[in-house]
């Protein structure tokens, strides 16, 4: 029992013990707390010195290079002292040449002023003088209406009368018209290329034999700004849309809205009909009436032929000011439609109302019944002698070679490779008496253009029209293309034209002239496909598949037209100039000018030459058509 009180004597006395060293143990603890937190505070405000001290050293620094740059420039100072006054001098001597060019200009300006007063009272003279003119005009008109009338009224009485009254009046009447004559008269003749996709024109002053090339639009390396489209928009309301390059077309065309396109050929159709295979014309039923479609066709060139004198006026003000301007056209069609008499007659009878409603005021927008309205009231004015004429194309387009020095007499071959169409013909060339005379013996026009043979190549080869347009562009060709209906097409066609025209050439000019025609023929290519390879290559091509060499043909000397000196062609490369040859050569003044023209159907009435020493065979075309 003792033992165990004892042991708990002993423990009440740790845990005492216990007890005082916790109450000891606490202060202590606390202090070291605080000692560690003044050790930290301590520590952070010797950080702050050591930033102090070195931002006190940067400063320390800054302000030793200050001092030095200070020192630097009190060192350079006569140097700065020396340049300030340098300048101060410059400066001096700068202000004094101003000075100079003042009083100079102020001088000019008081001179300009002088001058401008000076010239203010002269036009004030010059109107007052006009004025004065003018009343005297008046006066002179006056004296020749009241001269003209007593001529009309004392007509017997003066025929009584001595014959030196009679001069004397007529000479007086002279001066009055002379006092009342009008200004001088500009002949510009329009050359419009009625293309099947697009339209091309030229203009001509016939007083100096120069042309120009009228672009529609600003031409950058663009040429569809110098091309109208041959189309007519017919928009859902009946109004027409007519005479737009295709930028135009793209920003005025409506929704909803048709195209009626291929214009020449729609008008062609009306005569020629079945005569025409492979026309793709979309038909348009209630426009088909062959009266619409000249009044559609008159009005398209109309458009034509009221821009393009639009341009002349707005870009050319020094060529017709104080002119009075005396207009004329033509208008190009395929020698094929020329050659028949119902197609050439329709084509020269739209030419005449397409003039005619070119020169009508047109306040409103034209509808298909304004046009049926205008154009029935126009019919009873037709002159049989109208300012505008139809053309044989291919002569106008070689013209422009032919007319130069570089042409020789002979027979030539020429081929136009439009957008829609293949126009080639067979002719002769020679000077007669120093005047140039042009025999046609053979024409043809087919759908076989650039876009025809595209499109149809694009569907017998399964090929994009992309993708044509690559393998036509190509100077080699794949064997499907070889191979192809179309390129058969265009080779029969070619051959077509050269074999019959030499049969019909060699009718006509047997002898010796027939071993002229066994050389080398000459063809010219012509319009926008003449410089696509496929189209370049088939001439010779055809001479080795069809046989031509055993006609007698010794091959073909293909070339291309060059551009005329006195042709302006605003910017255009002259290696375009095939683009543009028709309308050149139809802007030239026929009238006076143009070769004497034979077309193939005069040429069969015309009983051919005969030739006592000698005899031409005649090649037929079926013996050749067939050898590919």
């Amino acid at each position: 029992m003792q033992e165990r009180l004892a042991g708990l004597a002993s423990q009440l006395e740790l845990e005492r013990l216990q007890a005082e060293f916790s109450q000891q143990l606490t202060p202590l603890t606390e202090q070291i707390a605080a000692q560690k937190q003044d050790s930290e505070q301590q520590s952070q405000a010797l950080q702050q010195l050591k930033q102090q001290l070195g931002a006190g050293q940067i400063q320390l620094e800054a302000l030793a290079n200050r001092l030095a740059a200070i020192e630097q420039i009190e060192g350079d100072r006569p140097d700065f002292a020396a340049k300030i006054n340098q300048l101060h001098r410059a400066m001096a001597g700068r202000l004094q040449v101003l000075g100079q060019l003042f009083k100079g200009l102020t001088a000019q300006e008081q001179t300009t002023q002088e001058q401008t007063t000076q010239l203010q009272a002269a036009l004030a003279q010059q109107t007052q003088q006009t004025h004065a003119l003018s009343a005297q005009l008046g006066q002179l008109e006056a004296e020749l209406n009241r001269y003209l009338q007593d001529h009309n009224s004392t007509h017997q009485t003066l025929a009584a009368n001595s014959i030196s009254q009679i001069d004397e009046l007529t000479q007086r009447l002279r001066w009055l018209e002379a006092q009342i004559a009008p200004e001088a008269t500009l002949c510009l003749n329009l050359g419009i290329d009625f293309g099947t996709r697009f339209t091309k024109v030229c203009y001509q002053n016939l007083s100096d034999d120069q042309s120009e090339i009228i672009p529609f639009q600003p031409y950058d390396r663009d040429l569809s700004a110098v091309f109208i489209l041959s189309q007519i928009g017919i928009w859902p309301d009946g109004r027409l849309l007519a005479g737009l390059t295709e930028t135009e077309w793209q920003k005025l065309q409506r929704p909803g809205g048709r195209v009626l396109d291929g214009l020449k050929m729609r008008l062609a159709d009306l005569d020629l009909g079945e005569a025409q295979p492979g026309w793709r014309l979309e038909a348009f039923p209630e426009l088909d009436e062959p009266e619409m479609v000249e009044n559609l066709c008159a009005f398209y060139l109309s458009r034509v032929i009221g821009r393009s004198q639009t341009w002349v006026r707005q870009n050319r003000p020094q060529l017709v000011a104080n002119e009075i301007i005396e207009w004329s056209a033509n208008v190009g069609v395929p020698v094929a439609y020329c050659d028949q008499p119902r197609v050439g007659d329709r084509f020269n009878r739209v030419l005449s109302l397409a003039w005619l409603l070119s020169n009508q005021p047109q306040t409103e927008e034209m509808t298909l019944e304004r046009l049926k309205q205008q154009m029935d009231g126009l019919r009873s004015q037709l002159d049989p002698v109208s300012n505008c004429h139809a053309i044989p194309e291919i002569a106008a387009e070689t013209w422009s070679f032919l007319n130069s020095r570089a042409a020789q007499d002979g027979y030539y071959l020429f081929f136009d490779i439009g957008d829609g169409t293949l126009d080639g013909c067979a002719f002769h060339y020679e000077r007669r008496h120093g005047d140039p005379n042009i025999e046609f013996y053979y024409a043809q026009i087919c759908p076989l253009g650039v876009r025809s043979v595209s499109q149809a190549l694009s569907q017998e080869l399964n090929l994009s029209v992309e993708a044509i347009h690559g393998l036509l562009g190509s100077p080699t060709h794949p064997e499907a293309l070889i191979q192809s209906q179309q390129r058969k097409l265009v080779q029969q066609m070619l051959a077509k034209v050269i074999i019959q025209g030499g049969n019909i050439y060699r009718l006509h000019h047997p002898g010796d002239k027939v071993d002229a025609y066994r050389k080398n023929l000459n063809i010219f290519l012509g319009g926008g496909g003449s410089k696509i390879p496929f189209f370049q290559q088939l001439p010779h091509q055809t001479h080795q598949e069809f046989g031509h060499r055993n006609s007698g043909i010794q091959g073909y000397d293909v070339q291309e037209l060059p551009a005329p000196k006195q042709l302006e062609m605003n910017g255009i490369s002259p290696g375009d100039f095939h683009r543009f040859a028709v309308a050149f050569g139809l802007a030239t003044d026929y009238e006076n000018l143009a070769p004497s023209i034979t077309l193939p159907k005069q040429m069969e009435r015309e009983k051919p030459k005969t030739y006592a020493s000698s005899q031409s065979q005649t090649v037929k075309y079926e013996d050749t058509k067939d050898a590919v």
